[in-house]
């Protein structure tokens, strides 16, 4: 008995000990005892000008029930609290008064149990005054007036993020406190105020919630005022609330393995942080809104690539995005697939509501030889299961990343039997093949992109911040395609088709290159071609096909040296080829002292032909003269004024909008001669040796009468009327004697040196009139009269 009475006590001490320390011991079962759980919940509207109520969820108790709640409020931004006092209560709301209108403060509540009072609760800023934005919500300490999205991450933590949301649907709600509304008033909404398409919407009733619709991908700034039954704004101090930084844009879930989380870089994170304010200098992106996070489960926020490939984004994009970092060290697909259902990652995943997915997993599968076949179950269950069906993903917005050729012959030989897999799920799912980080530093073994000694095996795929780099550029370059591709033809059938496009390596700085894809066909392309400028790429007209429909996408490639890595493709173009004409055939038929040509009407290029080019030569020259015909369609034209007996070679050149065609082959014809006078009887021969004078039997006349006014100056140098030369010239041989060659138009220097010899010799009615001494070699008005007066008298 005594010794059943000593084993009792000893019991009961040890009850008493373990109630004391806050466990209870019972067999072998332990019950832990503690302060209740920090609040993660806290939320605040406005109850007059000077009062904010607060509201939160109750806490886990951790095995005592809670007792009270003590609340504290600050100034924004300062460091001390001051309690405020409500006496105790267990209920999880409280009103705090004698607050300051138009002022900035923070609120936390602390839970409080019989073993003492839990840590701070997640601490919000409130305005206040008689107005306060309540969605979107806004405000983490050092940014209050900043909308803010609050996720709950898997230990339950609060997580702020820059507000984004990848709905075009903005819904603004105000609280109003009853104290400060007006009879019949309400709520002015101003979207972007004093800015680009800017917004005024009115509600008058309560709740005051309207949603501004169809809203560009861009960032926001919300303005709420208190208005009165005239919807006139009401001036006095508290009357007014403001949020900026609304983003609408992209939200991007980012699944993968430790190369993604940002396994090894010392530097980036080692302290857990809630939100962007607290992220260290220098790792923050420039629009504010990408920053150190964390891996699932892995408690610790770290950089990795996503702040650089997500300033790239926005500078292609030009709207805001956010990349939120799942990665997960040492994690195999069956191993997200299990922590893809859980609560936590569903709730989080859930909050964000991404439209689109890096997914980075499948080599902790190869290293520990699991099934090829079952990382492609398992890929296909995290992109069909969760992000396409659960999360209201789209296929062209996924991408998986895709082990392609290693010069690393083991690390080859290991993903080797995986890839057709990858394919598969490719194929199967619609998503685009995304980067291949694993290879790629496999690749550039010895370039510095690693973490560690590359000499360690299991860490020379682990990235330094060069190597985040690297991959940033890979992502990068597989989700950004070239814009704005164009076409334009230059001299048609003869010259070049250029293609321009803007220029993407100022933003994706690993471009090197660019490769155009071309067909008849929309969607196939049977000819390629790598560009290596910037903005620009030109192929000879001879690839296309006059007044065919062309149909162009353009890609752009690192140009790796290993194994190149390609962008989508651009959006696809179509365009007919309106070149020039082809080559007309030609005849020639010849006459007196002139060639009647012909030729056929070629292939137009697509475009009406517009004019023809006649040009004309002596066979034993090498000077080709274009004939003067005008403009015209005609398929013939007789050359005149040829010499008799001479040979002449002719080619001829269509004309359309696009430009001058190709030359024909050139065709050779004699002009014909004037028939001679046949012979005399020899009897009148004969008599007519010792007459004095020899009477011609054809009477000799002038072939040139200028009849018609000139109508400008004809002088050297410059572009004169082909028909007023030939005038002159033949003038000028006939009157005066002069050698000039009539089958050119050109005023040349021997036409002019024959003009002044011309204005010399008849100087008192050409020169002395104009009161000048010297030859000018310009025929006009003084001139010309003396020429019209001398070839038709």
């Amino acid at each position: 008995m005594h010794k059943v009475t000593s084993r009792y006590r000893m019991i009961t001490q040890s009850i008493r000990v373990g109630i004391i320390c806050g466990v209870l011991l019972y067999g072998h079962s332990v019950f832990a005892i503690g302060v209740p759980a920090a609040i993660t919940t806290l939320s605040g509207v406005v109850a007059d000008g000077t009062s904010v109520t607060l509201s939160w969820t109750a806490p886990s108790n951790n095995g005592a029930s809670i007792t009270d709640y003590t609340i504290q409020y600050r100034l924004n931004g300062d460091t001390s609290w001051t309690t405020f006092t409500d006496g105790v209560s267990t209920t999880a709301s409280a009103t705090v008064t004698g607050l300051t209108t138009d002022t900035v403060y923070d609120f936390s509540v602390m839970a409080v149990n019989s073993q003492g009072t839990a840590t701070i609760s997640n601490v919000i800023p409130v305005k206040v005054g008689y107005i306060l934005i309540t969605t979107p919500m806004k405000g983490v300490v050092g940014a209050p007036f900043v909308a803010t999205r609050a996720i709950v991450d898997d230990y339950t933590a609060p997580f702020y993020i820059p507000y984004i949301q990848t709905s075009t649907t903005l819904s603004v709600t105000a609280a109003v406190a009853s104290a400060g509304l007006p009879v019949g008033g309400g709520v002015k909404f101003v979207l972007n105020q004093g800015l680009t398409g800017e917004q005024v919407v009115y509600d008058m009733s309560s709740p005051f919630t309207v949603s501004f619709t169809s809203l560009p991908k861009a960032e926001y700034t919300m303005d709420v005022y208190v208005v009165d039954s005239n919807q006139t704004v009401q001036s006095s101090a508290g009357n007014h609330d403001y949020a900026t930084s609304i983003g609408i844009g992209d939200i991007i879930l980012g699944v993968g393995d430790s190369i993604t989380e940002g396994y090894y870089d010392a530097d980036l994170g080692a302290t857990p942080i809630a939100n962007w304010t607290q992220a260290p200098a220098g790792t923050v992106s420039s629009d504010n809104r990408q920053f150190p996070q964390h891996g699932a489960f892995s408690g610790r926020w770290k950089e990795g690539f996503l702040t650089k490939l997500q300033n790239m984004l926005v500078s292609y994009y030009g709207y805001p995005v956010f990349i939120m970092n799942d990665g997960k060290a040492g994690i195999t697909s069956a191993g997200y697939v299990s922590m893809m259902s859980g609560a936590g990652y569903r709730t989080r995943v859930a909050a964000l509501a991404p439209n689109k997915a890096l997914v980075n997993l499948g080599v902790n599968d190869a290293y520990n030889n699991l099934s090829a076949a079952s990382l492609q179950t398992n890929l296909q269950t995290i992109i069909n299961t969760e992000l396409k069906t659960r999360y209201g993903l789209s296929a062209a917005n996924i991408w998986l990343a895709y082990p392609n050729y290693s010069i690393d012959s083991a690390f080859h030989n290991l993903l080797e039997p995986y890839q057709p897999y990858y394919t598969s799920v490719i194929s199967n799912t619609g998503v685009s093949a995304g980067p291949d980080f694993w290879t790629f530093f496999k690749n550039h073994y010895n370039d510095g992109y690693h973490y560690t000694d590359i000499a360690a095996p299991s860490q020379d795929v682990h990235p330094n911040t060069a190597g985040f780099t690297q991959m940033a550029y890979l992502y990068g370059l597989n989700m950004l395609a070239p814009r704005n591709l164009s076409v334009s033809e230059s001299a048609g059938s003869n010259g070049t088709v250029t293609f321009s496009w803007s220029n993407l390596s100022s933003i994706e700085p690993s471009v090197a290159s660019y490769r155009l894809s071309y067909g008849t066909t929309s969607g196939v392309y049977t000819n390629t071609t790598d560009f290596t400028g910037a903005t620009s790429g030109t192929l000879d007209a001879s690839n296309f096909t006059h007044g065919t429909t062309y149909y162009a996408v353009l890609k752009a490639s690192d140009s790796d040296v290993y194994s190149p890595n390609y962008s989508p493709n651009s959006s696809e173009i179509s365009f007919v080829f309106r070149g020039t004409p082809l080559a007309p055939t030609v005849t020639g038929v010849s006459g007196t002292e002139k060639v009647t040509v012909s030729w056929d009407t070629p292939d137009t290029g697509g475009s009406a032909i517009t004019d023809y080019v006649i040009e004309y030569k002596l066979s034993s020259s090498n000077t080709w003269l274009t004939y003067s015909d005008g403009v015209s369609t005609s398929t013939s034209v007789t050359v005149t004024e040829l010499t008799g007996g001479a040979r002449y070679d002719f080619r001829v050149t269509a004309v359309n909008s696009n430009g001058t065609g190709v030359v024909s082959d050139t065709v050779s014809v004699s002009a014909g001669s004037k028939p001679v006078m046949g012979s005399m009887p020899i009897r009148l021969m004969q008599n007519a040796i010792n007459m004095p004078t020899v009477i011609p039997l054809v009477p000799t006349h002038k072939s040139v009468c200028i009849n018609t006014p000139i109508k400008r100056p004809v002088q050297y140098g410059v572009l004169n009327n082909k028909t007023d030369i030939l005038v002159i010239k033949k003038f000028l041989n006939e009157i005066e004697s002069e050698k000039l060659n009539t089958q050119s138009t050109f005023y040349d220097t021997a036409t002019r040196a024959a003009v002044k010899r011309f204005q010399l010799k008849y100087a008192k009615d050409i020169l002395t009139p104009l009161g000048i001494k010297k030859p000018t070699g310009v025929v006009y008005t003084a001139t010309w009269k003396q020429m019209k007066f001398l070839s038709c008298k």
